[in-house]
């Protein structure tokens, strides 16, 4: 699981995670509870089967640079920086990536689980 610290940035009902310099829009059945951390540090978890790499900046990316590549046969492991973290991406073994490659990862958030930053209690769905 790759972790990433952000801050909840609320305007109402439409919340949304600051991490960097990227926003991470949540699934909407997270916003209500992501609504009442406006102003506070969360983390988001997030598996790396579902990242995946696009070419461009669009919603729910982040930057990242790429450090190791792994062939490992049925996938390759892409040990990656995101920030000041590190993080694990698994791409098919056809994804054209080298170390030292900058990408920029996206993922579906319906698959990021929130945690409250200070307590480290996940934050549930309304």
């Amino acid at each position: 699981m790759n972790f990433f610290k952000g801050k909840v940035q609320s305007n109402g009902a439409d919340p949304s995670v600051l991490i960097g310099e990227s926003q991470i829009f949540p699934a909407p059945k997270f916003a209500p509870a992501l609504a009442q951390k406006a102003n506070q540090e969360i983390i988001l978890g997030i598996r790396p089967e579902v990242i995946s790499l696009v070419p461009s900046q669009q919603a729910n990316t982040l930057r990242a640079h790429v450090l190791v590549v792994e062939p490992l046969g049925s996938h390759k492991l892409l040990t990656m920086k995101v920030g000041s973290e590190g993080a694990k991406v698994s791409v098919p073994p056809d994804q054209m990536v080298k170390s030292g490659d900058d990408v920029w990862l996206h993922f579906d958030p319906e698959k990021i689980r929130w945690m409250d930053a200070a307590s480290g209690d996940a934050i549930q769905a309304a």
